[in-house]
C-alpha cells in the first residue's frame, strides 16, 4: 500500500501535486516490484483545487480542509488493509514530531520530500533535492539528481536543444498560483518592457487580458500537462519563470531562462544555480522592469544562452524519479 500525501491550497499551489501524479503515473510504468493494487491520494485543500480535479481522475482520493479528518482516514485504513509494505510518501513541508509517531505507530514506511520539521529526523527517507551537500547518512538523499519531473523532460533532456541566432520566441510561467501576480503585471507593463515584440506565449490561471497593441503575445489559461510545457520549454528561445519546479523543468530541457522569484524560499533555491540560470531575485515591483530588461540584454547574446542552456542540462538529467523509484523498491525488498 501507498499513500501520497501532500497539501493543494492556494499557498502552496500546484508543485506538490505534480509531483506526486509524477511518482505514481512512474511507479506504474517502471516497476514492477511495488504493488499497485492499493495506492491513495490524501489531500489537504482548500477551493483552489478545483482547477486540478482533471489530473486527479482515477485515483483514490481523500481530500480534506480538517486535520482531524485526515487522522481518522488514516487511522481506518491502516486497520482494514492488512498488507505488511505500508508505505506514506510525504510532500508537506513541515512536519511535527507528533505526527510522524502517529504513523509509524501502523508500520508505515514513511518518505518525506522536503521535509524541514522536527519530524523529519524520524523518517525512513528524506529526500530534498534543495539542499545542497552531501549526507553522511544513508537515508538521507540530496541534491539535483533526486528532482522528481515527469519521464518526458528526461526525453527532451537527451536531445540536442536548438540555440537561434536571434530570440524570436519566450515563454512566461509563474507557477500554478503566481500569488504575486507576476504575469499581470508584466501585461501592464509590456510597453517597457525589451523583450515586448516577440512572440510570447504566457501561461496563467490569472483573469488578465490580452493588449490588443501586441497581438504576438497569446495567454493561455488553462493547466498545462508535462508533455506540454516540457515541448515548449524545448522549443522556446528562452523562459522567463518563477522559482520552484519550474527551474528544474526548463534546465532540464535546456531552456535559458530568467527567474523572478515569488519569496525568498524561492530565491534561495535559485541561487544554486546562477550558472544555470540568470537570477534577478524576489519580485519587486518597483524595480521589475529595469531587472529583467537588464536581464533579457543579457540572454539575448547567443553565446551566454548556449551557456545556459548546456550548463542547465548537464545539472538536471530529469532521471530522478528512476532513482526514487529504486528506493521506494529497496524499502519492498526489506
Amino acid at each position: 500500500m501507498i499513500i501520497f500525501r501532500f497539501n493543494l491550497t492556494k499557498e502552496f499551489a500546484s508543485g506538490h501535486l505534480f509531483r506526486a501524479v509524477n511518482l505514481y503515473n512512474t511507479i506504474l510504468k517502471y516497476s514492477d516490484k511495488i504493488p499497485k493494487d492499493k495506492i491513495f491520494f490524501f489531500i489537504h485543500t482548500d477551493e483552489f483545487a478545483r482547477k486540478y480535479r482533471k489530473f486527479l481522475k482515477n485515483k483514490i482520493c481523500f481530500a480534506f480542509k480538517d486535520l482531524n479528518y485526515e487522522y481518522s482516514m488514516l487511522d481506518m485504513i491502516a486497520q482494514t488493509i492488512t498488507q505488511k509494505k505500508k508505505i506514506i510518501i510525504l510532500d508537506v513541508k513541515d512536519t511535527s514530531e507528533t505526527y510522524i509517531n502517529f504513523l509509524k505507530r501502523y508500520n508505515f514506511k514513511i518518505i518525506g520530500f522536503d521535509d524541514t520539521g522536527p519530524g523529519s529526523k524520524f523518517l525512513d527517507f528524506l529526500i530534498d533535492a534543495n539542499i545542497h551537500k552531501i549526507s553522511k547518512k544513508s537515508n538521507q538523499l540530496f541534491g539535483p539528481k533526486y528532482i522528481l519531473l515527469a519521464p518526458i523532460f528526461s526525453e527532451y533532456n537527451k536531445q540536442e536543444k536548438k540555440i537561434s541566432e536571434k530570440i524570436k520566441k519566450g515563454l512566461l510561467f509563474f507557477g500554478g498560483a503566481d500569488n504575486n501576480r507576476i504575469a499581470e503585471f508584466i501585461m501592464n507593463n509590456i510597453d517597457k518592457l525589451n523583450f515586448k515584440d516577440c512572440s510570447l506565449r504566457i501561461i496563467t490561471n490569472l483573469d488578465i487580458k490580452r493588449n490588443p497593441n501586441y497581438p504576438r503575445i497569446r495567454i493561455i489559461k488553462k493547466m498545462v500537462a508535462p508533455e506540454e510545457i516540457a515541448k515548449l520549454y524545448y522549443d522556446y528561445d528562452f523562459a522567463i519563470i518563477s522559482g520552484g519546479i519550474s527551474i528544474y523543468e526548463s534546465m532540464c530541457c535546456g531552456c535559458p531562462s530568467i527567474v523572478i522569484n515569488q519569496n525568498a524560499e524561492q530565491n534561495k533555491n535559485v541561487s544554486y544555480y546562477n550558472e544555470q540560470l540568470i537570477n534577478i531575485g524576489v519580485f519587486n515591483a518597483e524595480t521589475a522592469v529595469e531587472q529583467l530588461n537588464t536581464a533579457f540584454v543579457k540572454i539575448s547574446d547567443v553565446a551566454e544562452r548556449k551557456k545556459l542552456s548546456d550548463l542547465s542540462k548537464k545539472t538536471i538529467d530529469g532521471f530522478g524519479y528512476m532513482r526514487i523509484i529504486k528506493v521506494l523498491e529497496k524499502i519492498i525488498d526489506e
